[in-house]
């Protein structure tokens, strides 16, 4: 038995076993790491298929959702962002009560959220973006 990837007229495809080529067949097997693969039989070869909404939509959700304390900062450092210069960051935000959740947060945290409404404030105090963001919890795994 021979594994064979079939493809449907959409372009679509899977694979299965059979013992000789079934219709629209190939042995050409897929290894690449597209989203949304299709096969095309002229050429051969599998191509994305996927749009680039579809792609942004998936990277977004590669995004880990919270970063260890110790490696969120270490992050920081690397592009240039001290403790010192977060912990003066929150310490120059006016409004009392902000500042003080703020602070417990970043004092008491073992883990930070991306989604966290203060993390996401003082990102942009320091203008970093929120694909800048995102890589940076990406880089806390990588």
């Amino acid at each position: 038995m021979t594994l064979y990837t079939i493809y449907d007229t959409d372009g679509c495809f899977w694979c299965e076993y059979h013992e000789s080529a079934p219709a629209n067949s190939t042995t050409t097997l897929y290894t690449d790491n597209f989203i949304k693969p299709r096969y095309n039989a002229a050429t051969d070869s599998f191509f994305e298929a996927a749009t680039q909404t579809e792609i942004d939509a998936y990277n977004q959700a590669q995004v880990p959702q919270v970063a260890s304390k110790m490696r969120f900062f270490l992050e920081l450092f690397k592009i240039g962002i001290t403790r010192q210069m977060v912990y003066a960051a929150i310490n120059g935000i006016p409004d009392t009560d902000l500042r003080e959740v703020v602070l417990i947060k970043f004092e008491l945290s073992q883990e930070f959220d991306r989604q966290d409404e203060h993390l996401n404030m003082l990102a942009a105090q320091f203008d970093i973006s929120q694909t800048e963001l995102d890589n940076l919890f990406i880089q806390c795994y990588s």
